[in-house]
């Protein structure tokens, strides 16, 4: 799942802090049932149709059925894909306790299959209710949390993988701040910023070859002071990520970003008036509309999780909307907008019919 609920309590390794809970028991239950056949990879790229009849920590025994007949083996878990793994693993001992879920999580986290991952620190946060002392048990969930989406943040980074690093920073700022220090947090926002302006610095470098000196010089010069205002909405929200624990602070940010990022492409749409021949500007536009687009709607949905943190359900579906008035067809906004209201009903609500449940799909 893509929105910052399922996410939240997805992501972590607690390192040092989080207690090392011991991997989940592998055996064979005497009474289960037959067999399913389920499909495995290989690392070396083999698939094939499997059943998976007992297992320990580290290899699983399996049946492969070939030509009307079947053989017997044990497999090593290291030499099959991690997808494959995590469903063997489940297949032949499918976790129910705290320390069962909390392993599991550790061990997908490890394998980096973010939603396997989700599943069992949400399932681990829910078993630690039938503790003694659910307590710690919960904040080592979530420091392990946190500690893991700091790794993945920093990898994503590496990797160039933007968009991945931007979710992923948004989940570690507005759902587990308190698990990472703020300069943390503005070292992960910087190197961000320098990983878009890298790509954005690329990709017009490609369009800037297809295109003639003299014309090039014109709409670089016309295009400088759009881009100085997209450049003061960054830094707004570069502050909005680093106050993400003080609310109103944090939403007045997101907002005098927004306001910026529009006051861009106002701008812009003035000079596309002037030059509506202009193909080149045109494209250059086009490419600047995608990504004023995108810097709203994530300032947007982050005002919108900053609010819902404090309970202010109102707010946060306000801060939602403009987020879909943007982008009717963001996914992202959609399901965190129905996260909200299903919050907000087990809270007791607005009060029966304050607010319609629209298609957030539609703009109003």
């Amino acid at each position: 799942a893509r929105c910052w609920l399922p996410m939240l309590l997805a992501l972590g390794n607690v390192a040092a802090q989080a207690a090392e809970a011991p991997p989940p028991a592998v055996a064979k239950p005497a009474d289960r049932p037959p067999a399913e056949r389920i499909p495995v990879a290989y690392l070396d790229g083999r698939t094939t149709w499997v059943e998976v009849l007992e297992g320990r920590q580290d290899a699983v025994r399996l049946r492969s059925h070939v030509l009307g007949g079947s053989v017997v083996h044990w497999a090593d878990l290291a030499d099959f894909e991690p997808n494959s793994r995590y469903y063997l693993l489940v297949t032949v001992a499918p976790p129910s306790t705290f320390a069962e879920h909390f392993a599991l999580a550790k061990r997908t986290g490890d394998w980096r299959l973010l939603g396997p991952t989700a599943n069992h620190l949400r399932n681990a946060l829910a078993a630690a209710e039938d503790e003694a002392e659910p307590g710690p048990l919960q904040e080592q969930v979530r420091a392990y949390a946190a500690y893991w989406l700091e790794q993945i943040v920093t990898e994503s980074i590496a990797a160039g993988r933007l968009q991945e690093a931007e979710r992923r920073l948004e989940v570690l700022c507005s759902r587990l701040a308190s698990h990472c220090s703020e300069d943390r947090i503005e070292d992960f926002a910087k190197k961000i910023d320098e990983l878009r302006a890298s790509q954005e610095e690329a990709r017009q470098r490609v369009r800037q070859q297809k295109m003639q000196e003299r014309v090039r010089a014109d709409i670089e010069a016309r295009m400088k002071p759009i881009r100085a205002q997209i450049e003061v909405g960054d830094r707004r929200m570069r502050e909005a990520l680093r106050n993400s624990l003080r609310t109103a602070q944090t939403t007045r940010l997101a907002g005098v970003a927004i306001d910026a990022y529009r006051a861009a492409w106002a701008d812009a749409q003035k000079l596309q008036k002037a030059h509506p021949d202009n193909q080149d500007l045109a494209t250059e536009l086009a490419a600047l509309a995608v990504a004023i687009e995108e810097r709203s709607v994530r300032a947007s949905l982050h005002a919108a999780n900053a609010m819902t943190l404090q309970s202010d359900f109102r707010q946060a579906l306000r801060w939602v909307d403009r987020a879909l008035e943007i982008d009717p067809d963001n996914a992202d906004a959609k399901e965190l907008r129905n996260t909200i209201l299903l919050a907000n009903a087990a809270a007791g609500g607005f009060g029966w019919g304050w607010i319609p449940v629209r298609d957030p799909g539609t703009r109003r």
